[in-house]
C-alpha cells in the first residue's frame, strides 16, 4: 500500500513537471505596425485692401437756392434734407477700414482718396467749392504715418491724391485698421459761378503697398 501511494505521487509530480515545461515556451507577438499622415495647408499672398461697403455710395448735399453774395457750407445727408446743419441727426457718416492680407513679416500701406474733378455739369463749374472728410486718424492708434488731416478735417483735392491713412513699415500692428468718419461737408464760395443744375463730381479710395512716411 506504501508503494503504490509513493508511486501515485510521483506520477503526479511527473505530470506537474510537463505542464510546467509548456507553460515556459515563448510565444512570437504580433509585429507592430505604424502608418504617419501628414496634414498641409498654404497660404498666398495677399493685398492691402479697403472696404468698400463700410464707405458711402453717394454723398446727398441737398437741393438749395442760388446765393451769390455769401459762401456756404453743405453737409452731406442720407436723404438731402437738414443739410445746412452739421449736427443733423441723419448725416452721412462712414468708416475706412483697411485689411493688410499680406505676409505677417511685410508691413507698411497707405489709403489715398483725391476728387477726379470739380463738381460740375458738363461746361457749368462749380469754381472753387471744396470737398471735406472729417475724422479723427489720432485714434486709430496703431499707425503712425502722416496723413492730410488737420484739426480733425481733411480737404480732399481736385486730381491729386490726399493720403487719408497710412501705416509705416514699422507699424507691425496694422493688419487691421478702421478710421470713423463722422461727416462730409462741400462749401461753395460765394463768387462761384451757379445755374440752376444738379452739379456732380467722384471721389476716389485706393490703397497701395507703399508704406506711410
Amino acid at each position: 500500500m506504501k508503494k503504490r501511494s509513493l508511486g501515485y505521487l510521483c506520477g503526479v509530480v511527473g505530470i506537474s513537471l510537463v505542464t510546467l515545461s509548456v507553460g515556459t515556451q515563448s510565444v512570437s507577438a504580433a509585429p507592430v505596425t505604424t502608418k504617419t499622415t501628414q496634414g498641409t495647408v498654404t497660404y498666398t499672398e495677399g493685398d492691402v485692401v479697403i472696404d468698400g461697403a463700410k464707405l458711402p455710395d453717394s454723398l446727398n448735399f441737398g437741393t438749395h437756392a442760388i446765393r451769390n453774395d455769401i459762401e456756404q457750407t453743405f453737409y452731406a445727408t442720407d436723404d438731402g434734407t437738414d443739410t445746412e446743419n452739421a449736427s443733423a441727426a441723419n448725416l452721412t457718416t462712414g468708416k475706412v477700414e483697411v485689411t493688410d492680407n499680406r505676409s505677417s513679416s511685410t508691413h507698411g500701406w497707405t489709403v489715398n482718396v483725391q476728387q477726379t474733378a470739380q463738381f460740375a455739369n458738363g461746361s457749368d463749374v462749380l469754381t472753387g467749392s471744396t470737398l471735406s472728410i472729417y475724422g479723427d486718424p489720432s485714434l486709430v492708434t496703431n499707425v503712425t504715418g502722416a496723413n492730410g488731416f488737420s484739426s480733425g478735417k481733411l480737404d480732399v483735392a481736385v486730381g491729386s491724391d490726399k493720403v487719408v491713412l497710412a501705416a509705416k513699415a514699422t507699424d507691425t500692428n496694422a493688419k487691421f485698421v478702421s478710421l470713423d468718419l463722422t461727416k462730409f461737408s462741400l462749401t461753395v464760395p460765394a463768387n462761384a459761378p451757379k445755374t440752376n443744375v444738379t452739379y456732380t463730381s467722384d471721389i476716389v479710395w485706393t490703397t497701395s503697398n507703399t508704406p506711410g512716411v
